[in-house]
């Protein structure tokens, strides 16, 4: 559809391109392991996550480019996530596209500036952000299986201390305008996350693990 779209652009020049699509739970990626996962439901996940931003950016690239003839910087802002610097259990599905935007930032920043291309290429990475995304509804039953009361308990303090959409929205804009060439972006109100980003960075596997489940354990009795 995009492809088809650029012929009535003519000389049209992006200023930027902003990747926001995203999804978690749906009905091909329910409440569940990871091992449990299929391959249409874990398709779906990378096909929307990461491919959308990765073939938006491709197929637009071109009039981002044309913006160096008027002495423009053009700008990709792709919408990462927490879970892209932390492997929360049950997440499994979700996780990994966000450990992938990343690392595609990254790469595509580097190598704009290996080019000499005046791109700028931000990352954005928000904790939960309080959207329908992570509403309650998701969990049918708190109490139905170990992950259903996990993972209400994770989504009831998302909803209560997390971002609001204004939050993050407002950080898309200041990197439109920032003079930065780009750079990875942290927003966060939850302690925890950032608690678990540094203890999975810098701490041994066995004490990181450990310290994941004393948690996990700790909510799923809470619950029961």
């Amino acid at each position: 559809m995009i492809q088809l779209k650029l012929g009535d652009l003519g000389k049209t020049r992006l200023f930027a391109i902003v990747n926001c699509a995203g999804t978690l739970f749906n009905k091909y990626n329910p409440i569940g392991r990871i091992i449990d996962k299929t391959d249409k439901g874990m398709e779906w996940m990378y096909r929307v996550n990461v491919f959308g931003t990765i073939n938006v950016n491709r197929i637009m690239f071109s009039l981002l480019q044309s913006n160096d003839q008027c002495n423009e910087s053009g700008c990709i802002v792709n919408m990462g996530s927490i879970a892209g610097y932390i492997s929360t259990p049950l997440f499994g599905h979700y996780s990994p596209t966000k450990h992938a935007i990343i690392a595609y930032s990254n790469i595509l920043r580097r190598e704009f500036l290996l080019y000499g291309e005046a791109i700028r290429v931000f990352c954005i990475c928000p904790g939960y952000v309080r959207t329908p995304m992570i509403s309650l509804e998701q969990v049918d039953n708190q109490k139905q299986n170990k992950e259903s009361r996990i993972l209400y308990h994770l989504l009831t303090e998302s909803n209560r201390k997390g971002l609001e959409p204004k939050e993050v929205s407002d950080e898309v804009i200041h990197s439109l305008f920032s003079v930065s060439r780009g750079r990875v972006i942290t927003i966060n109100k939850i302690t925890l996350n950032i608690l678990f980003r540094w203890i999975e960075a810098f701490l041994p596997t066995t004490i990181s693990d450990w310290i994941y489940l004393t948690y996990l354990r700790k909510l799923d009795h809470q619950i029961t």
